[in-house]
C-alpha cells in the first residue's frame, strides 16, 4: 500500500472516531418512534408502542450507574396531563434491554433488570405533568433489538 493511501485511511479513521465522539444523548431531538399525550386515567392502559432499542451512546454519560447503549434521539416521548399515584414505564423484549428517561424537571432515571427478568421498569410516584423523553437501550453498543415500550398506571402491569 502506498504511503498516501495509508495516510488517507488513517485520516478517515480519525474522522470517524472524532464524529462518534460527538454523538450524544439529546432530548431536544425529535423522538424516533413518535409521541403521545396520556391523560390521568387513560383508557388504553397499558399504552404500548414498538421501538427499536439500542445505539452508540453509553447511558452512563447522563447519569452514573446507568447501563446500556442508546440512540442520540429519544425513542419515544410521552406528554403527561394530570397526576395519579403511579406512572410506570417498562420494556419487554427477547433481548437484554435497558431504559433511560428524562422527566419533566430534567432529572434522569434508568433501569436495567426488574421483576426477575432482563426487562427494565421505571416507576414515578405522583408523576408530575409534562414531557417524559424515553430511550430504550441494549446492553451492547451498536446492537439493536425490537422491543415493546409500555406505559401504565396499574400496579399489576409490569414485565
Amino acid at each position: 500500500m502506498k504511503k498516501s493511501s495509508v495516510a488517507y485511511f488513517a485520516g478517515l479513521t480519525a474522522l470517524l472516531v472524532a464524529t462518534s465522539a460527538f454523538a450524544r444523548i439529546d432530548f431536544s431531538l425529535n423522538p424516533r418512534e413518535g409521541e403521545t399525550t396520556l391523560r390521568a386515567g387513560f383508557s388504553s392502559d397499558p399504552f404500548f408502542v414498538i421501538v427499536t432499542a439500542g445505539g452508540y451512546n453509553n447511558a452512563s454519560s447522563v447519569r452514573s450507574g446507568c447501563e446500556g447503549f442508546v440512540a442520540d434521539a429519544p425513542d419515544y416521548r410521552v406528554r403527561r396531563e394530570g397526576v395519579t399515584t403511579l406512572l410506570r414505564f417498562y420494556v419487554t423484549s427477547g433481548e437484554d434491554t435497558t431504559l433511560l428517561i428524562s422527566d419533566p424537571s430534567g432529572q434522569w432515571y434508568c433501569s436495567d433488570d426488574s421483576y426477575g427478568t432482563r426487562n427494565p421498569t421505571i416507576d414515578f410516584s405522583n408523576a408530575p405533568e409534562g414531557r417524559y423523553d424515553i430511550w430504550v437501550g441494549t446492553r451492547w453498543q451498536d446492537r439493536s433489538a425490537q422491543a415493546v415500550l409500555s406505559v401504565t398506571e396499574a400496579e399489576s402491569n409490569h414485565p
